[in-house]
C-alpha cells in the first residue's frame, strides 16, 4: 500500500490534515463535533454526513479511487480472525 491507494475516513480536521501530509485522499465524515463545511474547508476530498449508506460509501471510494472493489478473500492463516469471509 502507498499514499496514492491509500484512503482515510476520519470526522476532525486533524483527520484530515494527516491524510493530506501523508499524500492519501480523505473522506471526511461529519458525525463528530466537526460540521461538514469545516471538514470541507480542511480540504476533504469528499464529506459524508454519516456512514449509514454503505453501498453509497462504496461508490464514493471507486470514485474516489478509481478501483474496483469486492471483499477479501477467504482467510489464508485459520484463527487470525479476519472476519472474512462472515460466519
Amino acid at each position: 500500500f502507498g499514499p496514492a491507494s491509500t484512503v482515510l475516513v476520519g470526522d476532525t480536521e486533524l483527520d484530515v490534515a494527516a491524510a493530506l501530509e501523508g499524500g492519501a485522499l480523505v473522506i471526511a465524515v461529519a458525525t463528530g463535533v466537526r460540521s461538514a463545511e469545516q471538514l470541507r474547508q480542511a480540504g476533504a476530498h469528499a464529506v459524508l454526513p454519516d456512514l449509514v449508506d454503505t453501498a453509497g460509501f462504496v461508490a464514493l471510494l471507486r470514485a474516489l479511487t478509481g478501483l474496483e472493489l469486492s471483499p477479501p478473500g477467504p482467510d489464508p492463516t485459520p484463527g487470525t480472525g479476519s472476519g472474512w469471509p462472515p460466519s
